[in-house]
């Protein structure tokens, strides 16, 4: 079936194109069986009694019927039809599309807060006033007077990133940076360091990749090919069996909790490579 030229809004069938190939999705088979028999019957059914009414030889006909009924489908029904019954056409993925767009924002905060009772309360409340909601929650020690609050929140579409920061401000938090972020940052942070270290444990070459994925940052290449990176976090991971690994996060330094967790990560690769049957 040939696709048919659809026009609808931000709600509509048009909310599904393709960015990149400007297509729709493919609909339910179900569906376009229906849409196809709705197009073609009335054809056919149309163009059998015009046909059947002329005195033409029967190869002529035939031949007609072919090309009036090939001809009106293409041109006229098909693109029709598609604009009329776009949306029942596409209605899962519309139901689908819609549920995404109305669904909270997801942001990651990393802010610094006064180390004493009540400073975490505080930043909670004032994002709870505001209808954000915590999703997880880790704080690493920052200094000897602040802690440093990492933070996956769920917002209203009405919250923007500005916003945030300032309901963060506001509650007294200080250096203050915030991402948009994805469900996979609510996994249990315990859970994916433990997967992380029983993998380098198996296969110490895994430790450049598993300390990245660990701490959310790049591995850079060798010194001979590494780019520029300024204004990037740096932390150099040494290992005794493959020299250091450098990975860099533009934007967002690396605490103290995260390069012992690199260290510790290091050392179990290490571990790993000592025993024996170790690749």
């Amino acid at each position: 079936m040939r696709g048919g030229a659809i026009e609808g809004t931000a709600s509509g069938p048009g909310a599904l194109v393709c960015e990149v190939c400007g297509a729709l999705p493919t609909p339910p088979r179900a569906r376009l069986t229906l849409v196809n028999v709705a197009i073609m019957v009335p054809l056919e059914f149309g163009t059998n009694v015009m046909a059947f009414n002329t005195v033409l030889p029967f190869l002529l006909k035939l031949v007609l019927m072919t090309a009036v009924t090939s001809g009106l489908a293409i041109w006229i029904a098909e693109p029709t039809m598609m604009r009329l019954l776009g949306r029942w056409l596409h209605g899962t993925a519309l139901r689908v599309h819609s549920e995404l767009h109305a669904a909270p924002a997801l942001w990651r905060i990393r802010t610094a807060v006064d180390d004493q009772p009540g400073a975490l309360g505080h930043l909670s409340g004032a994002l709870a006033r505001s209808g954000v909601n915590i999703l997880s929650i880790q704080v690493y020690p920052g200094g000897e007077d602040h802690a440093v609050d990492e933070l996956v929140v769920s917002a209203p579409e009405d919250v923007s990133c500005n916003t945030l920061a300032g309901i963060v401000h506001a509650a007294g938090g200080r250096d203050t940076r915030i991402w948009p972020t994805t469900a996979v940052a609510v996994v249990d942070p315990v859970s994916h360091a433990l997967g992380l270290a029983v993998r380098v444990t198996l296969d110490p070459d895994e430790l450049p990749m598993a300390a990245a994925e660990l701490l959310h940052a790049r591995l850079d290449p060798p010194d001979g090919d590494r780019p520029s990176s300024d204004g990037a976090a740096i932390i150099t991971i040494p290992a005794a069996f493959a020299g250091v690994h450098v990975l860099t996060r533009p934007g967002e330094p690396f605490t103290a909790a995260e390069r012992a967790r690199a260290a510790h990560l290091a050392e179990l690769a290490e571990m790993g490579a000592l025993r024996p049957g170790a690749p």
